[in-house]
């Protein structure tokens, strides 16, 4: 590591303790493109925000409410007599890690009920269990992701769901009061790929965008404005991104969660075939977390893992639709594996 990610990384690791040490539920976290990194202690006597870490489903979602600190003011929280925040113990889950050949059965299950008309696309989701190497030491992981993912809403969470780290690319919402804005990313592909986007990504990008617009109809939301597709990097893959900008409506993300991005088309037929193939709780993975209210800014978790004691759970998915190839599919997931699991190596 270099001296600023070391430097970084003393912080993190004197912060970090204290919290710990403190029993408290925390998330440290910081923007894309920002260099400030804000520390959201639970703490409901001194309670000025709220801070959302909502699961795929929402049956076990929880909100924290507290103040948020600076990391490099971290030391004011000192001054507070913190409450310990009743920590529940994590609910034990079933615990399922699908083999490529199990993934590949998976798609070709989802391709099955589109060519049956049941649906049109779905995201088709699975976790990878990776060791934590020898020395492995949270605070240099979560400097490092935050260091190698500056475009990325990058965080690292202890709360009820246990501990989390994640450095998603994808917006859900941010409302500045006024305007919100909300973005469709869909389509994936290696960073180093130079061909042009296939009709299976772009269709695949079209139909978030589309299923975003009469959502937002549907609230009679007005004043909605989409920019020009966009290809945007996340470490090495990238994707095809819409922003798209509307008059605020508060509580709007409940309506917008989950999009096709992360679930599919038709929505509760696609869960549907989640719950069906999926033989585990995604838990956290695809929800969407951060500061909530008036001025909110949530992302959608992706490129997110659980940390164990001596390993980690890597969540990835891939969207499927009638023009998806199995291998191809069970390939995309391996990459995007490989982002977070790069972070865990030295």
């Amino acid at each position: 590591m270099g001296q600023q990610s070391s430097v970084l990384s003393r912080t993190l690791n004197e912060c970090l303790s204290y919290l710990l040490k403190q029993q408290v539920r925390f998330i440290i976290y910081s923007y894309p493109l920002e260099s400030q990194i804000n520390v959201f202690v639970d703490q409901p006597s001194h309670a000025v925000k709220s801070y959302v870490l909502n699961s795929f489903n929402t049956l076990n979602s929880e909100e924290l409410n507290g103040q948020v600190f600076t990391l490099d003011n971290w030391e004011l929280i000192k001054e507070f007599q913190l409450d310990p925040s009743i920590l529940q113990e994590e609910t034990p889950r079933e615990q399922h890690y699908m083999l490529q050949q199990e993934y590949e059965s998976y798609v070709q299950g989802i391709q099955d009920e589109i060519q049956a008309g049941n649906l049109v696309k779905c995201v088709a989701a699975r976790k990878k269990k990776v060791p934590l190497p020898k020395g492995f030491v949270l605070v240099e992981a979560f400097a490092k992701t935050l260091m190698n993912h500056e475009s990325a809403y990058c965080y690292l969470a202890h709360c009820n769901s246990g501990t989390w780290m994640g450095a998603s690319p994808e917006v859900l919402v941010h409302n500045n009061g006024k305007k919100s804005y909300t973005v469709a990313l869909a389509g994936t592909k290696l960073a180093e790929d130079k061909s042009p986007w296939m009709v299976k990504e772009q269709h695949e990008q079209a139909l978030v965008t589309g299923y975003i617009i009469d959502t937002l109809n549907k609230q009679q939301v007005k004043n909605i404005h989409l920019s020009a597709v966009q290809e945007v990097q996340a470490s090495h893959i990238k994707h095809l991104k819409t922003v798209i900008e509307f008059d605020s409506l508060q509580g709007v993300e409940r309506h917008l969660h989950p999009t096709p991005a992360v679930c599919g088309l038709p929505v509760s037929a696609a869960k549907s075939i989640i719950t069906r193939f999926e033989k585990d709780d995604r838990s956290l993975y695809s929800g969407y977390l951060g500061i909530t209210g008036d001025l909110s800014k949530l992302y959608v978790n992706l490129r997110c893992m659980q940390i164990h004691d001596k390993y980690a759970d890597l969540y990835v998915g891939a969207g499927i639709t009638k023009d998806s190839d199995p291998l191809r599919e069970w390939q995309e997931t391996e990459a995007k594996a490989d982002v977070m699991k790069n972070i865990l190596e030295d």
